[in-house]
């Protein structure tokens, strides 16, 4: 009889380890799969970044209703963070099968020149197929905060640029390679006399 019960807890605990197991190696997959993205995003690697992202990519902002696609996230979205060296510094990263979820310190030039408090956002990547289909974006704080004050800190810099250089413009800081970069610093140079 105790034999048989030995028996019995063996089996019924190796089913448990055979259920739990394919959604802990799923749950690894989309850790890794998360980390990965991170990376190649805060390293600027577009190539290697292209292959994680499925076809039909979608990025989603919850607190506003712009979606990007995959074009322009590799386009747009990725020149615009690589111009102002943009990082996105995960912070508790959780995933399961279907989502790798991490809350994100937005780091880059444009905060720190401007003395704008770096926003946290919380970022759930969706995973399908080893790779990346979407990303949902949350607000963690107000939003409405957080443009408040980028928008009044941004017409302080373009009140300084307009003096400082009345022949540039925003398109011409973004379109430029550096420009807007060293426009920036130097707007936090005089300003932090």
């Amino acid at each position: 009889m105790q034999r048989f019960r030995a028996v019995k807890l063996f089996l019924c605990c190796a089913g448990l380890v055979l259920i739990g197991l394919p959604a802990l190696l799923h749950a690894q997959n989309a850790t890794k799969i998360g980390t990965a993205f991170f990376s190649y995003l805060n390293h600027f690697q577009r190539d290697s970044l292209a292959q994680l992202l499925t076809s039909d990519f979608v990025l989603k902002r919850n607190y506003v209703a712009v979606q990007t696609d995959r074009k322009s996230f590799l386009t747009d979205y990725f020149d615009y963070s690589q111009n102002l060296e943009g990082q996105f510094i995960p912070i508790q990263p959780k995933a399961d099968s279907l989502t790798y979820t991490t809350f994100v310190k937005d780091h880059s030039i444009y905060f720190t020149c401007l003395s704008i408090k770096e926003p946290t956002w919380k970022f759930t990547l969706l995973i399908r197929n080893d790779s990346v289909a979407g990303i949902k974006v949350d607000s963690v704080n107000s939003y409405q905060d957080y443009l408040k004050e980028t928008t009044q800190k941004e017409q302080l810099f373009m009140a300084w640029l307009n003096k400082a250089y009345p022949s540039e413009n925003w398109d011409q800081l973004y379109q430029t390679n550096g420009l807007l970069v060293k426009r920036l610093k130097q707007y936090a140079k005089q300003r932090d006399k």
